[in-house]
């Protein structure tokens, strides 16, 4: 799954994530059941993103990396996270599959980094 491109409105104060779920939605997520204030988004195809939110406590968010069958793994955010590293974090996840996850990591690294500091 490619991400599309997700505009900001730079006059919008938002939280890390509100903006995560309307990534999640924009990309073709849907949410499951509310159940005790967990609020849960996946993909219908099954693949990439199975996101979860504490809209209750609202004190962390868990995207979890789905493969078929291969290794999966979780990155857990807290609620204080920056919007633009949440945004990194899901669009480094979602394109983990394509070119390597390293690389895919170190290229939105980079992007937000200034280029005189050493990436390492």
């Amino acid at each position: 799954m490619i991400a599309a491109r997700i505009d900001e409105d730079p006059d919008a104060e938002e939280d890390a994530f509100d903006a995560l779920i309307a990534d999640l939605t924009a990309l073709g997520h849907t949410a499951g059941d509310l159940i005790d204030g967990i609020t849960t988004l996946a993909h219908p195809d099954g693949h990439g993103i199975l996101a979860t939110f504490d809209a209750v406590r609202h004190i962390e968010a868990r995207l979890r990396h789905r493969t078929d069958g291969g290794p999966t793994w979780t990155i857990r955010l807290a609620a204080d996270v920056p919007v633009a590293v949440a945004r990194v974090v899901l669009h480094a996840m979602l394109h983990a599959d394509a070119g390597g996850g390293e690389s895919s990591i170190l290229r939105a690294a980079t992007a937000f980094l200034d280029q005189s500091r050493p990436l390492g």
